[in-house]
């Protein structure tokens, strides 16, 4: 499934025969931080070929095609809808669902580095400080900077620059643990 309307726009949630919970509640296997969602708002599983979905006592409902249910089965291209919230079903394998996880991957990484870009990131740690706050979890943050970066790029080019950051980037997704999540945000200094 596709978000095409409201928050979280554009990223895949993969389904299988373990139900996945949508709803605002940190513990929500798809967390969707929106007054009009419901803590557990609905969940979605594969049965065999099939893909169900089931509204969890939510507030406003959830949709299919319009229409409220309770429980349905997908088809490739419903819509599914909760709140402000407006979900695709595509087929795992197909070129919609190809393409769909190719444009989430433009709009949320870093090109340089494939880490997160600063929005996404951004979005990542206002989830993992609410997680926090609703489980009294710990929660860590690790800030890095390069110093003196821009003589790198000054005195050795920008192509050894780039390399420099890619380098970087590949061995921090290397040391990152189920979970963890790296990003780039990507700050010029005064004349750079």
């Amino acid at each position: 499934m596709v978000v095409i309307d409201g928050p979280r726009l554009g990223q895949c949630v993969r389904v299988n025969d373990v139900p996945v919970v949508v709803g605002r509640s940190p513990k929500a296997d798809f967390q969707v931080e929106h007054a009009s969602v419901s803590r557990f708002h609905c969940s979605v599983w594969q049965e065999g070929s099939v893909v169900c979905v089931r509204d969890l006592g939510s507030k406003n409902g959830t949709w299919v095609n319009g229409a409220r249910i309770t429980n349905a089965d997908l088809a490739e291209g419903d819509h599914i809808a909760f709140g402000d919230i407006v979900l695709k079903f595509v087929l795992g394998g197909s070129l919609e669902a190809r393409y769909h996880e190719a444009l989430y991957q433009l709009a949320t990484l870093d090109s340089l580095t494939q880490l997160h870009n600063r929005r996404e990131f951004r979005e990542c740690l206002s989830e993992a400080v609410n997680r926090m706050r609703d489980d009294d979890a710990p929660l860590s943050v690790v800030i890095f900077d390069l110093d003196h970066f821009k003589q790198i790029n000054d005195i050795l080019g920008h192509d050894v620059g780039d390399e420099v950051l890619r380098h970087m980037a590949s061995t921090l997704r290397q040391k990152l643990r189920p979970g963890d999540v790296a990003g780039r945000n990507r700050v010029c200094e005064a004349g750079a």
